[in-house]
């Protein structure tokens, strides 16, 4: 089972039901429950696409119902987990920013989403961490497009320039250390 906090989970889900409140693009997800139990590697493949099609498309008019679903599935696999580290987790928490909720939840997503596309690498904390990262800086330039200045995130904006400099790794493994 995932390592999720408790109050963490139940601060996603409570996020993702106010916060799709902007503009919603004409675009569906279309993202189904996945199985349950051990999955097959075509299987996980899946259900990375579905995390990336979320990540692309954060906005979308069936994202409320894809988010649930991916959690539950992530908290129920028995072949992926995700370990969210407080250093990770914490900036998004303390954000003010009008989508924190969803880059929280994509932190976690696409976190998952590395460990299934490089299963050897999945102990690694630190490159799950910046995987995950990955993951909420493309959502965040989908919502910066979709949204302008109403989707700033100062936190973001500062991983962005890390990520510029190509210090994502180095700053999660900073973030990461001690978890």
């Amino acid at each position: 089972m995932p390592r999720l906090r408790p109050w963490f989970i139940l601060a996603v889900l409570i996020g993702f039901a106010g916060s799709a409140q902007a503009q919603q693009p004409e675009v569906a997800l279309g993202i189904k429950p996945h199985p349950r139990g051990h999955l097959s590697r075509e299987q996980l493949q899946a259900v990375a696409k579905d995390i990336h099609a979320l990540e692309a498309n954060p906005l979308a008019s069936d994202v409320m119902e894809a988010r649930r679903a991916l959690l539950i599935w992530l908290i129920e696999s028995p072949d992926v987990t995700v370990k969210v580290c407080p250093g990770l987790e914490q900036p998004f928490t303390e954000s003010n920013s009008r989508y924190h909720s969803e880059m929280m939840g994509q932190l976690i997503f696409s976190s998952a989403a590395y460990v299934i596309e490089h299963p050897d690498q999945a102990r690694d904390l630190a490159r799950v961490g910046a995987g995950g990262l990955e993951g909420v800086l493309t959502t965040y330039a989908v919502l910066k497009a979709q949204q302008g200045d109403a989707a700033t995130d100062e936190f973001v904006e500062r991983l962005a320039s890390i990520r510029e400099r190509g210090g994502l790794e180095e700053f999660a493994r900073q973030a990461t250390t001690g978890c």
